[in-house]
């Protein structure tokens, strides 16, 4: 086809005005086929000049307008052109302002920074997108490369190259405190402080306290007055009556339509009280977050929670939030559940563990019942605790008589569950397995390995290197020299097929397992058929571990145990508890939790602080407003004023209850751990040791001894003393935490353990 010599594509597509199109039709192009030709415009000769002088004037005009070598019509061409490949400049620069590609958008930044027009909106997604980034716990090098590309994005919203938005500085504090560095974001605050409102907002003054809490060099009181001022200096939406403990919503039955309350900066507050141990304060915020949001509390209110308190809190801290409709992360739930797994091991008593167990069924429940999935990893380790109802043996101990039925309708339960779990829906995977596998070592129960091995080839599901470990223990458990020489054959098939030596975990199982049944000639056969394959030194290490001796571990004391007819009614509950969870995974439709709701603390048999009926008039007497008159009887018919639910199907101002109750009892439970907690301290500065975690129970006496119950004027006393912030506990301020043992005195505690003092009871366990 051949080329048009001076004919640009503009003038084909745009014969009038071909200089107002992008410089990329203006070059020389092909002829277009016949049938482009007939789609394209074509110019219609004028009819014929007028004669008149006026006509004339105007003809000239409309030809000075299409003249492309007017100056005026260049000019607006040309800054037509170039906002064109601004814009498209921009949309590229924008795309990569995602945690996916933050790499990119390093690489891009400098060059879009002072030669593209960006606003404020794109500020505060440039530093999102980095915030997000790190928010996924990336490593400790990566942080250190991504500093200096902090660094110039600071340097140029100063000297304002970069256009200021106040949830811009929000993300950069938040940078600052997930990667500590405290003092340069200390510096920035300072910067931020005094300037205009188009810099600052309560809720940059809400991520400044929670940078300065984390810093642990500004006093509670400090964080306090920041706190107050932020709601004076921006008193628009009167956030200062809002956010107080004792305020009052309008409408329980309704969700709150009042714009601008500054959510972050109650948050920033109550993440600054719990680590400073001020827990009444601290609830007190929670408690009017449920208050004004009951079913959209931002996640991070109850994330701190989960953090810092004691495990029954954080507990009870989590189903709260599920009941309200907040879906966490699946390891939230596993956090949960490893938490009480090693609670339940601290435990003497199969009461206790059992309870745990049924906790963490509940918890796995609560989940679902609010979106969630559980997978492998929550399904393990639930079933992991099944082997740590009954307390820790050697191996050549034999199960006593009193043990041996308890120990086969344990086997049989977590059988039973992982069964119905994967007749329901749930996909089979590895870690779940794996549990079973385990328990039949622990349990020497030789039936249940080999109906788990023959279930997990039935649907195809490879065991990998640490479920084939685990059958090599197991089958050492049960003395089935058989099966431990053929999986150590797959073993050693599968690094030889990998083109790898087999790993020193696997020798050292296979040693141990040999020791155990006494098939020494065995191990030391594979050993000199595989020598090529270590070094001497692996090869004098695990003939070591072939000659050790088995210890026994200290018990911490005498073991208590239940009847078999009272355990049989404790396993029935649980079994109720995975039917319900059954049910949910097969259906993939929550269940109605009016009619099997989830209890809310470990232990259900707790006491309360009062009868509903008293604790219903308390709430009301706390909640409303005396002078102000009740709506009219027309304006509550549900068919004028519709009632609101939560995601769970809960109305509004009965969540709004529950919560509050909730909270009250959360708030006598802090009371008693932190007075028990002050004990034990006092305990061990008087005898010069540190606090020993181990000696202490799980559950404090009075939950399982019922009482008299307390009258209403005896449940508004107790309730008004929770909620009375004058009344001020131990360790209320960050000096009076650094003095505790075990604390860390600069208050660097982001993220990291043993930065607070543990309570020595189990319940007090937060480690992350």
């Amino acid at each position: 086809m051949p080329l048009l010599a001076r004919a640009p594509l503009a003038s084909l597509v745009c014969p009038s005005m071909p200089f107002l199109l992008p410089r990329l039709l203006r070059v020389p192009g092909t002829l277009p086929e016949p049938w482009i030709c007939l789609a394209l415009p074509i110019a219609i000769p004028q009819r014929g000049l007028k004669t008149r002088r006026k006509g004339a004037k105007v003809a000239r005009s409309k030809n000075a307008m299409l003249d492309p070598n007017n100056p005026r019509i260049r000019k607006l061409a040309a800054r037509m052109d170039d906002e064109y490949h601004q814009a498209r400049s921009l949309g590229i620069f924008l795309d990569t302002c995602e945690p996916h590609a933050i790499s990119k958008m390093m690489e891009l930044y400098p060059t879009v920074v002072g030669s593209l027009p960006l606003t404020r909106e794109h500020t505060r997604r440039i530093v999102a997108a980095l915030h997000n980034y790190i928010r996924n716990r990336v490593s400790s090098e990566r942080i250190q490369e991504i500093f200096p590309f902090l660094e110039r994005m600071v340097q140029d919203l100063r000297s304002g190259a970069l256009p200021s938005h106040p949830y811009a500085h929000v993300h950069i504090l938040g940078i600052y405190k997930e990667c500590k560095k405290f003092d340069e974001g200390n510096m920035y605050w300072q910067w931020l402080v005094d300037r205009g409102e188009g810099y600052v907002d309560p809720a940059v003054y809400g991520a400044a306290i929670e940078l300065l809490a984390y810093q642990g060099t500004t006093s509670l009181e400090d964080l306090e007055a920041l706190y107050t001022q932020a709601l004076k200096r921006f008193p628009g939406t009167f956030a200062e009556y809002h956010l107080s403990p004792d305020a009052i919503v309008p409408d329980r039955t309704q969700p709150t339509t009042i714009v601008g309350l500054p959510m972050i900066l109650l948050q920033g507050i109550l993440t600054a009280r719990i680590l400073a141990r001020d827990w009444k304060r601290a609830y007190l915020a929670l408690d009017t977050a449920l208050r004004l949001y009951p079913a959209d509390t931002p996640k991070r209110f109850f994330e701190i929670f989960m953090l810092e308190r004691p495990l029954s809190e954080a507990y009870t801290i989590f189903l709260i939030a599920c009941r309200s409709g907040a879906l966490f992360k699946p390891t939230h739930l596993t956090m949960i559940l490893l938490k009480l797994n090693r609670a339940m091991k601290q435990s003497n008593d199969l009461k206790d563990r059992v309870t745990i167990l049924q906790a963490m069924a509940n918890t796995m429940y609560a989940y679902i019942e609010v979106g969630g999935s559980i997978g492998g990893p929550h399904v393990g380790c639930f079933l992991n605790s099944f082997g740590d109802l009954l307390p820790w043996r050697l191996s050549t101990d034999s199960f006593g008589e009193h043990e041996v039925p308890i120990r086969d309708m344990i086997v049989a339960t977590a059988y039973e569950t992982l069964s119905s779990l994967i007749q329901a829906g749930m996909p089979p995977q590895q870690p779940a397995f794996i549990a079973l596998i385990r328990l039949a070592g622990l349990f020497e129960t030789p039936s249940l390995l080999s109906v788990t091995l023959q279930d997990a080839k039935t649907v195809g599901q490879d065991l990998g290197a640490s479920g084939r470990r685990n059958v090599l223990i197991a089958a050492g458990a049960n003395r089935n020299t058989d099966l431990v020489e053929q999986y150590w054959s797959l073993i050693a098939l599968e690094a030889d097929r990998e083109g790898k030596h087999i790993s020193p975990e696997d020798w050292v199982t296979l040693a141990r397992v040999c020791r155990r049944i006494g098939h020494r000639d065995f191990f030391i056969q594979q050993l000199e058929k595989l020598s090529h394959t270590m070094t001497t030194s692996s090869q004098r290490n695990v003939m070591l571990v072939l000659e050790e001796k088995e210890y026994a571990m200290h018990p911490r004391g005498v073991f208590k145990y239940m009847s078999l007819e009272v355990f049989a009614s404790e396993m029935e509950k649980l079994k109720t508890q995975i039917r319900n969870v059954a049910a949910v995974v097969m259906s993939g439709q929550p269940l109605d939790l009016r009619k099997t709701p989830f209890f809310m603390f470990v232990n259900p048999a707790k006491e309360t602080l009062g009868s509903a009926e008293d604790l219903r008039a308390v709430y009301d007497e706390f909640t409303t407003d005396p002078h102000q008159p009740q709506l009219p009887v027309a304006e509550q018919d549900p068919k004028t004023t519709p009632i609101r639910l939560s995601r769970t199907g809960i109305p509004l101002d009965e969540l709004r209850y529950q919560n509050w109750v909730t909270i009250m009892e959360l708030m006598k439970e802090a009371e008693a751990t932190e007075a028990e907690f002050q004990l034990r301290v006092d305990e061990a500065i008087a005898s010069r040791r540190k606090v020993d975690r181990s000696t202490a129970v799980f559950f404090h006496k009075n939950d399982s001894e019922a009482g008299s119950t307390p009258s209403r004027d005896q449940v508004r006393a107790t309730i008004r003393r929770l909620r009375d912030p004058s009344v001020v506990t131990q360790f209320s301020s960050s000096q009076d935490r650094s003095k505790a043992p075990g604390s860390n005195s600069k208050g660097d505690s982001n993220y990291s353990t043993g930065a607070r003092p543990l309570s020595v009871a189990v319940l007090y366990i937060h480690e992350r």
